[in-house]
């Protein structure tokens, strides 16, 4: 299925990529008039060491060939012409867009201060001092501590303007835990999600929920029996505490399942009360929407009135516990949702849509059953309706999709999910195209990898889970037990207040940081560290961001600032002008992350900022420089202020975009 967004990016860049192209551009034409239309040959990238300058390219290596000529020869003759236009200030043009007549215009010594020839054929290029300081200039312009964006002139992009995106994530199904799985699905999607609306798209949210199949009856089985037990009666449980009925819901999940798979009598009732809850569920749903069930689960068992009532009741109240429950760990992590899709209402639209296109060359029998013939396009056979006559997961999926589109007329559809299930989607948008084309090519499947404990991989399967919230209080008491062994003065709710936002942020950005679809062993003591690649140690960074503007009361940029920066008098020392050559890749962070659906790429970019302003805060005082005169000592207390406060902008907006909330002290 197509991309939406790679569609949109493509042929796109930050405004600084394209001038360095152009001068790239100016220099081949003016060294080989010979070559024509090299502008789609032109590559750049960051060289790994930055010793090597700020962008390279190996348009020397292309040429080469072409030219019957070494690639040293060529770079070096590239390098002189670029360096020509760097000491005359030669004006460079482009157009600002392949669909437009207007043209860009800048001096080349605005951007590059030196380019050198390097073996076996490269073109190094520096940006100027008058370059890095203007990045930093435009940023703080732009107030991106307002979160979210408020307005265009808060986000560095609009290429996704007014495009509207549904994205289905996190999906836990009631009746069992929110796991880690779970915790990790959310903390994708979320993130995902905010750096597209940071690109000016209209997000919604959407999550699928399994409210029926086995699990649920293995659940119901378990309240049923411990009810029993108890000599009570579910709306006994309904007065307790929300903590109390989901662990409820728990241990009777754990409970139905163990004896599902050691019990034969069990497993015959288990089996039975699954019919009565796809009738439960129908019968919800004729009441909320008047919907005509497709399925007759009724004709499977003799139903007894009492014993259907009393399964609706336990069916009911835990799905409503459950989804409550899934609301507060919701509001922990910062998402809220738009539109909720039960597979109970999903499901009896998915079969009505297979048997509409039975016959007609999208479904065909085989053995009594339905099934999509997926070999026809490259992929395995799999079954939609059984021998049964009832719906699998594929017939009660395949009715999603227009589901979402009759509440939200999408122009993307992004579904994120563990890898495990990449192949049972492509058999899925395969069949989808067949019946609903334009919808299979708005939709996109996203797998990310499974998260893993150093001990291993978890399970659900018989109630051995590692659940969600479990994880963040243990996360949480680590960092309370290194912030306990320090001094300070916050007040209980602030306390509590920071110790959460540390906590999510450990998890969430040692998530975030591994690139998709690579699996995760989350180590929670490395995840809680402060002096490493972790969340809590972006959060202390840009808590002491806040502490020193603080302390210059100086809380908003002055305008003698933006003066002293427009004057561009200030001598660089190292650690500056390398915290300054990190600032200056947020653009492209964002957009790389955007444009590939990689939060690792935010992440990278924020710990190596980060990292670089620690160094700097360490060997230079921001507040009292010394060895200087008083006119040079403001300039300079007024240029790292500067500096302070947009590395704090720059970690608040971009931890933002990872899900993480800021603390003003730490």
């Amino acid at each position: 299925m197509s991309n939406f967004v790679e569609e949109k990016f493509s042929g796109k860049a930050p405004i600084l990529i394209k001038k360095i192209k152009a001068v790239i551009k100016s220099g081949v034409s003016a060294s080989f008039p010979e070559v024509q239309d090299t502008e789609n040959l032109i590559n750049i990238e960051h060289p790994s060491n930055k010793n090597y300058g700020d962008y390279s390219t190996n348009i020397a290596l292309i040429l080469a060939g072409k030219l019957k000529m070494n690639p040293i020869d060529v770079a070096k003759k590239i390098s002189r012409k670029i360096g020509e236009y760097i000491i005359s200030g030669q004006t460079i043009s482009f157009l600002s867009d392949s669909n437009s007549k207007d043209k860009v215009m800048f001096k080349a010594d605005d951007i590059l201060e030196n380019v050198k020839s390097e073996l076996p054929g490269f073109v190094n290029m520096y940006l100027s001092n008058k370059c890095l300081i203007s990045q930093m200039t435009r940023l703080l312009k732009m107030d991106l501590s307002l979160i979210p964006a408020k307005s265009e002139k808060n986000k560095l992009n609009t290429l996704l303007q007014g495009s509207k995106i549904m994205t289905e994530f996190t999906d836990p199904n009631p009746f069992k835990d929110f796991h880690i799985g779970h915790l990790y699905s959310n903390s994708v999607g979320e993130s995902i999600c905010r750096l597209l609306e940071e690109f000016g798209a209209v997000v919604k949210r959407a999550n699928y929920f399994g409210d029926v199949g086995m699990h649920v009856a293995k659940s119901v089985w378990g309240m049923r029996k411990k009810i029993e037990n108890q000599k009570s009666i579910i709306e006994n449980l309904e007065k307790s505490p929300l903590k109390k009925r989901v662990e409820f819901l728990q241990d009777s999940y754990a409970t139905g399942a163990k004896s599902y798979e050691k019990d034969e009598k069990a497993k015959e009732e288990i089996t039975r009360i699954n019919y009565l809850i796809y009738m439960s569920a129908q019968e919800l749903m004729k009441k909320k929407h008047n919907l005509t069930p497709e399925v007759d689960y009724g004709k499977y068992i003799d139903v007894q009135e009492e014993e259907i009532n009393e399964i609706s009741r336990l069916f009911i109240y835990g799905r409503e516990w459950s989804l409550s429950y899934f609301e507060t760990i919701y509001g922990r992590l910062g998402t809220k949702f738009d539109y909720y899709y039960p597979e109970s209402e999903v499901g009896e639209k998915g079969v009505k849509i297979v048997r509409d296109n039975l016959g007609k060359g999208v479904f065909e029998e085989s053995e009594g059953a339905i099934v999509f013939r997926g070999d026809k396009f490259g992929l395995h056979t799999r079954v939609f309706i059984n021998k049964l006559g009832l719906p699998t997961y594929e017939a009660k999926e395949l009715g999603l999709a227009p589901a979402k589109f009759k509440q939200f007329h999408y122009d993307f559809s992004l579904i994120i999910t563990g890898k495990e299930i990449d192949e049972y989607f492509r058999v899925l948008l395969a069949a989808l195209k067949q019946i609903h084309p334009e919808l299979a090519e708005k939709t996109l499947h996203l797998g990310h990898g499974m998260v893993r404990l150093p001990e291993g991989k978890m399970s659900s399967r018989t109630g051995e889970i590692v659940s969600g919230i479990e994880l963040i209080e243990t996360v949480k008491k680590k960092i309370r037990d290194k912030i306990e062994k320090s001094p300070s003065d916050y007040s209980k709710s602030e306390y509590e207040n920071v110790m959460e936002k540390a906590a999510i942020a450990a998890i969430k950005y040692s998530f975030l940081k591994v690139g998709l679809p690579g699996d995760i062993v989350f180590d929670p003591d490395k995840s809680v560290s402060f002096e490493g690649d972790s969340g809590p140690y972006l959060l202390y960074t840009y808590a002491r961001c806040r502490s020193v503007m603080k302390k210059s009361n100086l809380q908003k940029q002055s305008k003698s600032i933006r003066d002293l920066l427009t004057a561009l008098g200030v001598t660089l020392n190292n650690e500056e002008r390398e915290l300054l050559r990190t600032i200056y890749l947020f653009d492209e962070a964002l957009y790389e992350g955007t444009r590939n659906f990689a939060p690792s790429i935010i992440c990278s970019f924020l710990f190596e900022t980060a990292k670089n302003f620690n160094l700097f805060y360490q060997k230079h005082s921001i507040l009292k420089p010394a060895g200087q005169d008083s006119i040079r000592q403001k300039e300079t207390i007024l240029f790292r202020l500067a500096l302070t406060e947009t590395v704090g902008a720059v970690l608040k907006k971009g931890l933002y975009l990872l899900g993480i909330e800021t603390t003003e002290r730490m």
